[in-house]
């Protein structure tokens, strides 16, 4: 690109600039990057809502997405038939709960409950409910969304993520109930999420046996192959939580951006090998690994155990330097 076009101006320049950055999976270069286009118009919809998510992702900086979801006043934004304007809402209700502004949080609710039509819509308002530890309500979206004219099988995912968020926010109590009923929607099938509402719930045999389950049906899954090392590990089975860790060397590359690494740590993690998940973890970062709603970092609870090791405590405030 650089050889072919010579004469780009500086905002076309950046613009490649931001791109190249983004690929090589260099996270705060990218960021800066974007941060000049987005002065460029900082009240023009997509810009605004891409500075919001790579505020999130790159960074995991939820006062800084506040500050640019600011910029366009919420009053203005009708989710009702507006796909992207959900979207916006969904990053905002992640930042305002991480950044622990729940005013804002519960302003930003009644928006969400006018634009439910996919499970993501369902399980940002079962974020924000497990937030304020109301399974009332969370019971009453999981029953809504099985009436919903899109449900599928997969949206009892909403079961799954329950259990999860409260197993972050250290009710295990809670979380089981919802992964019981995760395991009583999937049971006699071969999805995948039976073994993850299995491993949660600490019924370890049966994560293992529904899982293998799955890998007959889908032997290229590299997911299962990592939730395969996962429950050795909680099995006690050092040697091969090992060989999968070894497996994972495979898959390292230059364009995995950090994905196989981080897999790593988390088996190392559960086999109490901190300083080994942590230095793991460390190269996951440099390779450009991001924070994911729900599923990376303080949203893993396979990775409890190292949240109050000061070296991984020093890794995290990278993502807001």
């Amino acid at each position: 690109m650089r050889t072919r076009f010579t004469d780009l101006n500086e905002r076309e320049l950046n613009r490649l600039n931001y791109h190249e950055a983004d690929l090589l999976g260099h996270n705060d270069e990218a960021y800066e990057y974007f941060m000049k286009e987005y002065e460029q118009d900082h009240k023009d919809l997509f810009n605004n809502t891409a500075a919001m998510v790579m505020a999130m992702m790159y960074r995991h900086n939820g006062d800084e997405a506040l500050e640019y979801f600011s910029a366009i006043p919420a009053d203005s934004i009708e989710t009702t038939g507006c796909s992207y304007c959900v979207e916006r809402i969904s990053v905002a209700m992640w930042a305002a709960l991480d950044a622990g502004d729940i005013k804002l949080a519960d302003a930003l609710a009644p928006k969400m409950y006018k634009a439910l039509h996919i499970r993501k819509d369902f399980g940002i308002l079962v974020m924000y409910h497990a937030w304020k530890n109301d399974t009332t309500l969370i019971n009453q979206l999981i029953h809504d969304a099985r009436n919903h004219p899109n449900y599928e099988l997969e949206w009892e995912y909403l079961n799954y993520l329950a259990g999860r968020l409260f197993l972050v926010r250290g009710e295990p109590e809670i979380a089981s109930r919802y992964f019981k009923k995760g395991i009583e929607r999937y049971k006699g099938t071969k999805e995948r999420m039976l073994s993850k509402c299995y491993y949660f719930d600490n019924q370890l045999d049966m994560a293992l046996s529904s899982l293998e389950a799955f890998i007959k049906e889908n032997p290229d899954s590299y997911i299962a192959r990592v939730e395969l090392g996962m429950i050795y590990a909680r099995q006690g089975k050092a040697d091969k939580a090992v060989g999968v860790i070894e497996e994972l060397e495979s898959k390292i590359g230059p364009f995995n951006y950090g994905e196989a690494e981080y897999h790593q740590a988390r088996i190392y993690a559960l086999l109490g090998e901190k300083e080994k998940a942590i230095d793991l973890i460390g190269k996951a970062i440099a390779r450009g690994f991001k924070y994911d709603l729900w599923v990376t970092f303080d949203h893993d609870p396979d990775i409890m155990s190292l949240k109050d090791h000061p070296e991984y405590i020093r890794l995290m405030s990278q993502f807001d330097d």
